[in-house]
């Protein structure tokens, strides 16, 4: 059963990657179960290379527990790397399944969203 959700995971992580992804996006892989680790480094999709070279970062295994919010603050962080404004960034989940571990993402929700969301115009005089 684990292994039948990893693939499904890995096949809709695949398509998004190939198919939503314009050249010139940047894109990180996180993976998370208990804990949250970086897989690649924020780059860009340049060609198909560059997406072949993502898809082949993708787990093959699931380890114990699911902590989004692990994942959702280590997507923060690669957003802020080198000074960067994470202001306008977006932070796609895809998990195999539900949150197990905390903090869970009602924990994390308001640090990451007040982080990526754009400020609002200020209003013309």
């Amino acid at each position: 059963m684990y292994r039948a959700r990893l693939d499904q995971m890995r096949q809709a992580v695949s398509i998004f990657i190939a198919q939503f992804l314009p050249i010139g996006d940047r894109v990180a892989l996180i993976e998370f179960d208990s804990c949250a680790q970086k897989l690649t480094n924020l780059c860009t999709i340049k060609d198909e290379t560059s997406r072949e070279n993502l898809l082949n970062k993708l787990p093959t295994a699931a380890g114990g527990g699911t902590c989004i919010g692990c994942g959702l603050k280590t997507s923060l962080k690669i957003l802020e790397e080198d000074g960067e404004d994470p202001t306008g960034g977006n932070i796609v989940v895809f998990t195999d399944g539900e949150e197990s571990e905390y903090p869970f993402v009602n924990a994390v929700a308001d640090q990451v969203l007040q982080a990526v969301e754009p400020l609002p115009e200020p209003l013309l005089q």
